[in-house]
């Protein structure tokens, strides 16, 4: 779970959404830690978006055939 709070609030901070990012470090305080100097190893929430995107819609257009 920690995993989605730190790609999600990278993504924020990425996009300059500071507020955001902020207000999901504090809704999520007490259940998890999200420290500034946490890095998420591995692809980026935009990148795993769009290869969910690709996956689904190769998966639609194999349903329609």
């Amino acid at each position: 779970m920690i995993d989605v709070y730190t790609l999600i609030h990278s993504f924020l901070k990425e996009r300059s959404h500071t507020k955001a990012a902020s207000a999901l470090k504090k809704a999520v305080h007490g259940v998890i830690t999200l420290d500034e100097s946490t890095v998420h190893d591995g692809p980026t929430l935009q990148r795993i978006l769009e290869e969910w995107r690709e996956l689904k819609a190769a998966a639609d257009a194999m349903c329609v055939q």
